[in-house]
Order: structure tokens, then sequence, then C-alpha cells
């Protein structure tokens, strides 16, 4: 008797090594923005700036420790700002994902005198569970580490190529970049 369910299990074991595999080729999406705005308000204590587009759109960014020349910032500055966002996915196996416990984030300051300005990287792992994938509408249920499913509405076409991929139970490492560049020039 234990000489047939060895056999059923080596049977099992290969036919699942035999089957083709399901896995999606990892994908790898940015995008970058560039913003051009004058400073319309700015708050030092807490280091706030207002800024406004030429559409007429406000946002305020809340200006942290590598912009050195926080000072010298005045209302009237035109500012340019660049964000680029990435997002890499790629399919792992059960418990070898990556999560950050922080994101890590290195920064480029100005120079002691120089204009106002910053650069940075930011970076975040995580490892989310696919719930279940609808290719009719591209999205995809997750369940993220603090335990929340989240319906995902993936809208990029190579993305959407990797979702179809997708089954539920799949582990999908993500890593999230955003990169932040500031400078500030006079106004014009």
């Amino acid at each position: 008797m234990k000489r047939i369910a060895a056999s059923f299990a080596i049977a099992a074991f290969m036919t699942a090594c035999a089957m083709p595999t399901h896995t999606p080729a990892p994908v790898s999406l940015s995008d970058t923005v560039e913003v051009t705005a004058l400073i319309d308000a700015i708050d030092p204590a807490n280091r706030l700036v207002r800024l406004r587009t030429a559409d007429g759109r406000a946002r305020v960014m809340q200006i942290g420790p590598a912009v050195q020349n926080f000072n010298q910032l005045k209302t009237g500055d035109r500012v340019s700002v660049r964000f680029t966002e990435g997002l890499a996915a790629e399919v792992v196996k059960p418990g070898m994902g990556v999560t950050s416990g922080r994101p890590t984030y290195e920064a480029g300051r100005a120079l002691p005198g120089a204009m106002p300005g910053a650069s940075g990287t930011l970076t975040a792992k995580g490892v989310v569970k696919v719930v279940s994938v609808d290719a009719a509408t591209n999205t995809v249920e997750v369940l993220g580490g603090d335990g929340a499913v989240r319906k995902v509405r993936v809208q990029d076409p190579k993305a959407q190529a990797f979702a179809r991929g997708l089954k539920a139970g799949d582990e999908v490492q993500l890593t999230f970049t955003e990169a932040l560049a500031v400078s500030i020039s006079p106004a014009r």
C-alpha cells in the first residue's frame, strides 16, 4: 500500500513538472511628469509650499530637509518639479518575496548658497497574493501584507499582458520607485 501511495505521489509530481508554466514574464513600468509652477504661499514653520500651475491647479508640497536652502524660497519663485514613478512586478515562489519594513530614501541637496533644490529616490518592496483575475475588465484582486484585499484596474498594455498570466494564489513581488527632482528658478 505504501508503494502504491509513493507511486501516485511520484506520478503526480512528474505530471506537475511536465505541465506548462503559467508564470508571466516580469513587467516594469514607469512614467515621468514634469510640472512648472509658481510658489503662491509658504509656511516656513512646517516647510510647506503651495504651488500653482499655469492651468490654475494648486498643490501643496512638504519640502523635506534635503532642500537645504529652504529659507531662500519666496512667493512668486518659479519651481520645476519632476516625478518619475516606476513599478516592477514579478511572480515569485511562495514565501520567497521580499517586503521592506520601511521604504529606503536616497537624497541629494543643493550646495550651501546655491538656489534651493533637491533630488531623491524612494524605494519600497512588498509581496501581494493574487485573489482573482478578471481579464475582461483588466482587474486583479490582491491580498496585501496588511490583510486587506484590493481591486486594482490595470491600464497599461504591458501590465495587462502580465495580469492575464496570473492566477489565484500567485505571489507577486512589487517594487515601487519614486524619483523626485525639485529645482527653483527666479520668477519671470
